[in-house]
């Protein structure tokens, strides 16, 4: 990808939707704003009750998942849909790689947030 400057809203909704495996840091968002009072509240939680809430919404819970990350899940009704295969291809036109399903709301907002700053 080019270079450019994310969209702070957008690039902290990518980090919220990405496995919390690392500290949030420093956002640069207001903390008179939700999202920066979201923030605050986050860094009062211990990491491994948020990785445990993570996994439980997004990955391992039953019967169901109850919030899918993935688009193509409510495009198609499964994970791993065609809307998968044409985003990820508009990411390589781009030039962006993922270790993620290109359709995860983490990589889509980050792209988004990147779209943003080149335009």
């Amino acid at each position: 990808m080019r270079d450019g400057e994310l969209h702070a809203g957008l690039g902290f909704i990518s980090h919220l939707f990405t496995y919390p495996d690392q500290p949030l840091g420093q956002a640069s968002l207001p903390a008179e704003t939700e999202a920066g009072e979201l923030l605050e509240a986050m860094h009062s939680l211990e990491p491994v009750r948020v990785q445990n809430e993570y996994v439980r919404l997004f990955i391992n819970a039953l019967p169901e998942v109850p919030c899918a990350p993935y688009g193509s899940v409510y495009l198609e009704g499964s994970v791993m849909g065609e809307s998968t295969v044409r985003i990820g291809e508009i990411y390589r036109k781009y030039g962006m790689e993922t270790t993620e399903l290109a359709d995860h709301i983490a990589v889509e907002s980050e792209f988004l947030a990147w779209l943003h700053g080149v335009a």
